[in-house]
């Protein structure tokens, strides 16, 4: 009995051991609210009262205060209403923990040209400290610039940009800018209408890509935009990648495509969804398209360098019911799908 004792307390210790250890243990971020003595030594402040996100600016907060506690900055643009949260806890407020490069919360873009307002807020203290300052160009992200930079620059039937309404009756399809919904800057883009014609397809805009963007070894690459669905159950966004499979150079060119002799591979989404959605797509994911008149008919060489077109097509189900999509923001980015 003795010896069987003697393992018993043993093991009993460590149990309770690793009971108060686990008691020990939390889930999620660390508060500390500010004591009855807490005072603030220097008051808040930014680094740059213009900043320029566009060239490669950071904006960053200063404040010193006796003791550590936790704090909240919001960052909000007065005019689109975009939102940046930071968060900390220290006895500081600066470079090292608040630094921000014109990212956002949420859908929502910050502009260009917009007065913004921060506000510092300590867990514990009651009154808040607010400043202001001016964004005079917003960040533009990685492969952004390539699309178009959202559709601020969109002309109709120009060289960088196409839109086809695939020849239903003018007066029941649209395509072009609108300055609502969006998310960026100043214009989305729209595709509506009604399929008279039973072939199923609303219209497209396309996207024209700059020469050597894109190459035979870069593969690994996202495309992404934003859609607004309005919860329709019969409409779908089909994305087309175009390219100029034929082509003699290790480029395609946007003059050497043709839809009857080379290759277009497609991915659609359903817009069954409400409000603003990021869609991204990985280039594996895109299939040729079986349709021997619009990409179908080419030698089947799924060869990054040689995409020349990027198409955002609006197709419905259903002949005779209006069917609508907006768009923002597309983009191309390698290795990882857009993140804010």
């Amino acid at each position: 009995m003795k010896k069987i004792f003697y393992y018993v307390i043993p093991l009993l210790l460590f149990f309770s051991a690793c009971q108060k250890e686990e008691k020990k243990e939390f889930i999620g971020p660390e508060y500390k609210v500010a004591s009855s003595g807490f005072n603030v030594v220097s008051n808040f402040s930014f680094n740059l009262s213009n900043v320029n996100f566009a060239t490669g600016d950071q904006q960053f907060f200063k404040a010193q205060f006796n003791e550590s506690a936790s704090w909240t900055i919001e960052v909000k643009g007065l005019t689109s209403q975009a939102v940046k949260t930071i968060t900390g806890l220290s006895d500081r407020v600066d470079e090292s923990n608040s630094s921000w490069l014109g990212t956002h919360d949420d859908f929502i873009f910050f502009q260009s040209g917009e007065e913004v307002e921060a506000t510092l807020s300590i867990l514990g203290v009651k009154d808040p400290q607010k400043v202001n300052f001016k964004i005079t160009n917003a960040r533009i992200y990685p492969g952004a610039k390539e699309m178009g930079n959202g559709f601020e620059g969109w002309v109709k039937n120009s060289p960088e940009w196409w839109y086809s309404p695939y020849f239903d009756k003018s007066d029941s399809i649209f395509g072009g800018l609108v300055t609502a919904p969006k998310l960026e800057e100043k214009y989305a883009f729209k595709l509506s209408g009604i399929d008279n014609n039973n072939n199923f397809y609303i219209g497209a805009v396309r996207r024209t890509l700059p020469r050597n963007f894109l190459t035979s070894a870069n593969k690994d690459f996202y495309v992404n935009v934003y859609a607004y669905g309005n919860g329709s159950n019969t409409s779908t966004l089909k994305i087309s990648l175009k390219h100029d499979s034929d082509s003699k150079f290790s480029y395609g060119t946007s003059q050497g495509y043709d839809d009857k002799k080379d290759d277009a591979y497609e991915y659609s989404i359903p817009l069954n969804f409400n409000g603003w959605k990021l869609i991204s797509v990985h280039y594996s994911a895109f299939t040729r398209t079986p349709d021997k008149d619009f990409g179908g008919s080419g030698p089947n060489i799924k060869d990054p360098g040689k995409l020349v077109f990027v198409d955002f097509a609006l197709l419905t189900k259903t002949v005779g019911e209006k069917a609508e999509v907006v768009l923002d923001y597309p983009t191309i980015t390698f290795e990882k799908a857009f993140m804010q």
